[in-house]
């Protein structure tokens, strides 16, 4: 049985949501959506934290034993316990989720990596949550992205931009001469113009995940 699916068996056991193990676990609700939903692996910190929460064994949470009447003792090897529940030898490549892009700050930034995630495609280099409308439903609020920074970038594709120095945005991109135009899915909103200096491409959307609640 794999981690994602005893945590479901416990929390709908426990009768709790996904928020409140987040709050308990005092993480991002995204971060540990994906954890629940098998699409990170669970690192050996949030392990023995899920195990002292449940008051069972990480064995148990592994899916290595079916007792779970045990109460948490630490491993021997802390790192038997990270290549039990490390990388996925299917996955490519690691890259990080950030929560948000800002000016003036690198992209990577400690502040805004929100966990990491396992891809195959390795032309990914980073997830990025979505906040907001303005790509529903092709894109919805709280979904998470993926993006490949150096790709070539084509009139009609969704792009990560960064404009006039505010944080970045997720919009389809056209560029018309000396113009740039983004535009949203949702008809609520209305296209935006810039000058070609007025904005900082910061990588293509290659596809996303629908994954949160």
């Amino acid at each position: 049985m794999k981690v994602s699916e005893r945590l479901e068996e416990l929390l709908n056991e426990k009768g709790y949501t996904k928020a409140h193990l987040a709050r308990c676990l005092e993480m991002h609700y995204n971060t540990y959506n994906n954890y629940h939903l098998g699409i990170n692996d669970v690192n050996s910190d949030v392990l023995i934290k899920l195990a002292k929460f449940y008051n069972v064994s990480t064995d148990y949470l592994l899916g290595l034993v079916d007792s779970k009447h045990a109460r948490y003792s630490a491993p021997d090897d802390i790192e038997q316990l990270k290549a039990i529940g490390g990388f996925h030898p299917a996955y490519k490549k690691k890259v990080p989720i950030l929560g948000r892009i800002a000016a003036g700050i690198p992209i990577f930034a400690d502040e805004y990596i929100e966990g990491y995630q396992n891809v195959e495609n390795e032309k990914i280099d980073y997830c990025l949550i979505i906040r907001g409308d303005s790509m529903t439903p092709v894109i919805s609020d709280g979904s998470l992205v993926y993006v490949q920074k150096d790709a070539e970038i084509k009139n009609g594709d969704i792009v990560v931009a960064l404009i006039n120095g505010d944080d970045a945005t997720v919009k389809y991109y056209y560029r018309y001469t000396d113009d740039i135009v983004l535009r949203s899915e949702n008809k609520a909103y209305d296209e935006q113009h810039y000058k070609l200096n007025e904005i900082d491409i910061l990588g293509k959307v290659i596809g996303n995940y629908e994954s949160f609640d």
